[in-house]
């Protein structure tokens, strides 16, 4: 399998693979902070030596098109050129050509539209670059401002699972929204008119 190196750029933002430069930033920022995994299915990193482990493993893995394997990107943010958080996404299907998508941002950059930003431009590229149909997410219920972060990108609130997952040793609730090309195609031509 061969794998294109993948850099998205925003006024703000740039997107990119990992390198194991990244694992103390990543630790400090965001990674190593309990708050910021608080829903997610992983823990905070214990050490910066734990971020660069987890990066080596998003290294290898970063552009495959396999399935269910992680493609974790980096979130640069220009200003002061520090790390932020990631996007990442995963293809769920391959006939159907789908993907579901993640996010984590340290918590100094929530709700300053970092998410919204990153979120949309990670879309761009797998709608245009990767050709994929449909993109999924989906947040634990007691983080709705996740869920708000994919509504601004288009996604659709498509239904709630209850007791759908046993996270961190509770049963949790999982909103789950998906958005199809053919939704993001005529967003970003209804933006430009």
């Amino acid at each position: 399998m061969r794998k294109s190196p993948i850099r998205l750029e925003t006024e703000r933002l740039i997107l990119r693979p990992f390198s194991l430069a990244d694992a103390d930033e990543m630790y400090n920022n965001w990674g190593g902070d309990p708050e910021v995994t608080r829903y997610m299915f992983h823990d905070a990193a214990a050490s910066a030596g734990e971020a660069r482990a987890r990066i080596r493993g998003w290294m290898l893995t970063c552009g495959s098109d396999d399935l269910n394997i992680w493609n974790y990107l980096a979130v640069i943010n220009r200003a002061g050129n520090s790390q932020i958080g990631a996007v990442f996404y995963a293809r769920t299907n391959i006939d159907a050509r789908s993907a579901e998508i993640g996010y984590e941002l340290g918590k100094e950059w929530w709700r300053q539209g970092f998410a919204t930003e990153a979120l949309r431009t990670l879309l761009g590229y797998l709608f245009n670059v990767k050709r994929l149909n449909r993109i999924t997410g989906v947040h634990d219920t007691r983080n709705p401002h996740s869920g708000a972060v994919m509504l601004k990108c288009g996604m659709h609130l498509e239904g709630t699972m209850r007791c759908e997952r046993l996270l961190k040793g509770e049963l949790i609730d999982r909103s789950h929204y998906a958005i199809l090309a053919d939704d993001y195609f005529r967003q970003v031509t209804s933006q430009k008119t």
